[in-house]
């Protein structure tokens, strides 16, 4: 991972040895980003102890339903992943993520059955796969705040 990708609070998977003797192999965790350096980053791992990992060792979290569930999202009738970001005097915001596209849409009060407006913030086949830590940087530069993850 490149650490212009990162921000504070990033949820990513560390790879790590397992040395289990009775099948040592390469295992994955999450962890989340402490502090981030030109090469390295510090990250806070399960039982949390702060640990320093070169950048190749930090591997981005994919986006599955599993994942955006944890994050509050709500599967619709159509297979979409929906999470109200903002409610305001006029309507509200929500984040639709389908698979293939993440929309941010605003839904007037005066029209409950069409989005007033949708903006495409993530294409599939213009960028390709979509990952935790750019949902969360997506949701905090919208918000101000950072995504609420039950891990």
């Amino acid at each position: 991972m490149r650490a212009t990708e990162l921000r504070l609070g990033n949820i990513e998977n560390r790879k790590y040895w397992n040395p289990n003797p009775r099948n040592p192999d390469w295992a994955i965790e999450p962890c989340i980003i402490h502090a981030i350096g030109s090469t390295t980053c510090n990250v806070v791992i399960k039982g949390g102890e702060i640990i320093k990992l070169h950048h190749d060792k930090i591997e981005p979290v994919p986006l599955t339903p599993d994942t955006l569930e944890k994050c509050g999202f709500q599967r619709d009738s159509f297979n979409a992943y929906n999470l109200s970001i903002n409610h305001f005097d006029r309507g509200i915001k929500i984040l639709s993520f389908s698979g293939d596209y993440l929309y941010l849409r605003e839904r007037s009060h005066k029209t409950e059955r069409a989005d007033d407006y949708v903006t495409t913030l993530w294409n599939k086949d213009l960028i390709g796969q979509f990952y935790l830590h750019e949902l969360q940087n997506i949701h905090h530069a919208l918000m101000k705040k950072d995504l609420k993850i039950k891990l």
